[in-house]
């Protein structure tokens, strides 16, 4: 499935998974994606806000240009995942794994990465970035 310019607004997808599913200009709100899995796919220029992925798994993700604000990480896992042009403001990545994970030219502001473990990255032109 291909979604574009599709909302997800006050919506639970838990438990989804998402494979070879890529999204372009969509927009998820209030939605709790928890426990979900992302794998082999583009995210074009889509906002999130407000969205718990909390204990999900993305492998194989490209982020491009998408926005990011009081989203929820924590306890997922990232695999060969890229982010590139994003911005986060005020999300949470506690004990998230990242594995092989390239970020270029991302902000960050107000985000925490609380016992979060990194392994392989590559991060380039980034600014905020606070992990500890």
């Amino acid at each position: 499935v291909f979604f574009v310019q599709v909302r997800f607004l006050s919506c639970n997808i838990s438990r989804s998974r998402f494979v070879l599913s890529p999204m372009e200009d969509c927009r998820l709100e209030d939605t709790t994606a928890s426990h979900s899995v992302f794998k082999d796919a583009l995210i074009l220029e889509t906002e999130l806000e407000n969205v718990d992925f909390e204990q999900s798994t993305f492998s194989g993700i490209r982020f491009m240009k998408c926005e990011f604000t009081d989203v929820q990480f924590d306890r997922c896992s990232f695999l060969n995942c890229e982010f590139v042009g994003c911005t986060f403001d005020e999300c949470s990545f506690d004990q998230a794994n990242f594995s092989l994970v390239t970020m270029r030219q991302c902000r960050f502001s107000e985000c925490s990465f609380g016992k979060a473990d990194f392994e392989g990255e590559t991060i380039e032109g980034c600014h905020g970035l606070t992990i500890g």
